[in-house]
């Protein structure tokens, strides 16, 4: 997948590594969309990440894969929100916010916190399926 989309999990991590992560094993577990969908549909806001304006392109060839393994994604926040039965933008956009990181930390409790999230970055999206694929795309 990695190969497919250099860079689209980049601007969306850690929390896109976990939610692909969890859909590809969703899939892998019974080879069932609806398994899939459910995993998205469980945690939508990494996927919004990845469906913004400028995100979406990078990610773009991903989708037309899975397209050819009859597993259609949707290519939008308003087609993911109609997946997932979600009518409030508004709530995905914000929680899309909250992946984002700070502009600036202050502080040691800053510092500290930042170390936590880049050891759950590297975690989440080194490990796991994910980890298989963006070891097909070393520096995606």
């Amino acid at each position: 997948v990695a190969a497919q989309a250099p860079g689209c999990l980049d601007p969306c991590k850690p929390a896109a590594c976990t939610a692909v992560g969890s859909a590809i094993g969703a899939y892998m577990r019974r080879r069932n969309v609806d398994d899939v969908k459910q995993a998205v549909c469980a945690n939508p806001a990494p996927f919004h990440c990845l469906l913004q304006e400028q995100n979406v392109g990078r990610c773009r060839p991903i989708f037309e894969k899975a397209k050819q393994f009859g597993m259609p994604l949707p290519e939008s926040s308003w087609e993911l929100n109609s997946q997932c039965g979600h009518g409030a933008t508004e709530s995905a956009m914000s929680a899309v916010a909250m992946l984002s990181p700070p502009a600036h930390a202050e502080g040691a409790d800053a510092e500290g916190a930042n170390a936590v999230v880049m050891v759950e970055a590297m975690d989440a999206c080194s490990a796991g399926f994910v980890g298989l694929v963006a070891a097909q795309a070393p520096g995606c």
